[in-house]
């Protein structure tokens, strides 16, 4: 090898391993959060800095906001993933989610996402994106068409997918031309082969990323009404299960071990759709229609008296027995105390706070209640010498009220009857 052959292959490994000015790859698919809630955010950061080789850019900081809220930050993984969760705006709607990184030599990366904040109340379903047919070639695309836009007008749509995340505008792209109602398309990460760099010398290190997870386990947390999910395969059925969701399977591909899995086809969910829409009781019903009544109602005219009222005008009768269930309330307003008033605007039944602290002679001592004496006369043995007194009879009589220790020897006798 010539010496200008080895300058040219030790600068390409110089290249490889340093970098030769290459431009970072942020990755952000859409986000979903309920209202007033937060959006579990997550994110990837790459740096191509060699010819097709996208770099996982591990340990730096990500900044997150949404709408202009507050501002959220994370470190990305060994693999370049950043999540956190960032709060959504009280108003349901479709936003805009702004992501900054700034590295140490100054290079700043401005990217967007879009956020949907759905009503956390609301059903929503998962569906596999590679399970839809989007020709009538692959599948009953017409049948599968029309199920998932049934289940669009009683439920919010999220759909899956293992595709690049670079390419989640190009997903929404095909979904819009097969006709599928639009709806947020979140990734989660398939068994697949990533490169990051070491920490220390920066090379290129090749991972095996055996993983398929996504945030559907935070929207499980975040959405109560994410119930369930649509595949073809068993891989996303598994995943479905793992976070709680009832599997719904199209095709015939193996049932996950240890997975309850209903089977169907896109004909059946057009009738049997995995959520319906609740159904109001007739109480609720009911006291809908009453509101919108006495919403409708007109004011009555404050210049004509109660008789000369028309009757639908007049307040109705109280019902005596719901009257007389009832505890009757307090008008009196609460007055505050905790705030010194003035000598007029002191209220006489509330008793005003003393301004110093009261001594052990200063408090007054508890008032003791009167006793009341009973005098008892008690009969005993006569002795030898008062054998000829006649025997006093047994009795109990009330002397009266006293306030303090009597003696009872100065107690005057008790005639005899």
């Amino acid at each position: 090898m010539s010496r200008q052959q080895l300058t040219l292959v030790v600068g390409l490994l110089a290249g490889l391993m340093a970098g030769c000015g290459g431009h970072y790859i942020l990755t952000a698919p859409d986000q979903m959060a309920p209202a007033g809630g937060d959006a579990p955010v997550v994110v990837r950061l790459q740096r191509n800095d060699f010819f097709v080789l996208d770099l996982a850019w591990k340990d730096e900081p990500i900044t997150f906001r949404i709408h202009g809220g507050d501002e959220r930050n994370a470190w990305t993984d060994d693999l370049g993933y950043a999540g956190t969760l960032v709060p959504a705006p009280e108003t349901p709607g479709n936003y805009v989610m702004s992501i900054y990184y700034k590295d140490p030599d100054g290079e700043e990366l401005l990217g967007q996402a879009p956020v949907y904040v759905w009503d956390p109340d609301t059903p929503i379903i998962a569906i596999d994106v590679d399970a839809l047919p989007m020709t009538d070639f692959e599948g009953d695309a017409s049948d599968a068409v029309e199920a998932v836009t049934r289940m669009a007008k009683a439920a919010n749509i999220i759909y899956m997918t293992r595709q690049d995340v670079k390419d989640h505008a190009w997903v929404h792209e095909i979904l819009e031309l097969g006709g599928y109602p639009s709806g947020p398309v979140l990734k989660w990460r398939s068994q697949r082969y990533g490169i990051t760099r070491d920490t220390s010398g920066r090379v290129p290190m090749l991972k095996i990323e055996s993983r398929l997870v996504s945030q559907l386990g935070q929207l499980k947390d975040a959405f109560d009404g994410l119930t369930a999910g649509i595949t073809d395969n068993t891989l996303s059925a598994q995943a479905f299960a793992d976070v709680g969701l009832s599997v719904h399977m199209v095709g015939w591909a193996a049932d996950p071990v240890g997975v309850e899995v209903s089977r169907t086809s896109w004909a059946e969910l057009i009738s049997n759709p995995p959520v319906k829409p609740a159904r109001r009781s007739r109480r609720a019903a009911a006291a809908s229609r009453r509101r919108s009544a006495t919403i409708r109602r007109p004011l009555p005219d404050p210049s004509l008296r109660p008789a000369e009222r028309p009757r639908a005008e007049r307040p109705a009768r109280p019902d005596p027995r719901r009257r007389l269930s009832m505890r009757p309330r307090s008008t009196e307003q609460p007055v505050r105390t905790d705030k010194p008033l003035r000598t007029s605007e002191r209220p006489r039944h509330i008793e005003q706070p003393e301004t110093r602290p009261a001594t052990d002679d200063q408090r007054p001592r508890p008032r003791r209640r009167p006793r009341r004496v009973v005098r008892r006369v008690v009969t005993t043995r006569p002795r030898p010498d008062e054998a000829d007194e006649p025997e006093l009879p047994r009795r109990h009589r009330i002397v009266g009220v006293a306030k303090g220790p009597i003696d009872l020897r100065e107690l005057p006798a008790t005639p005899d009857e």
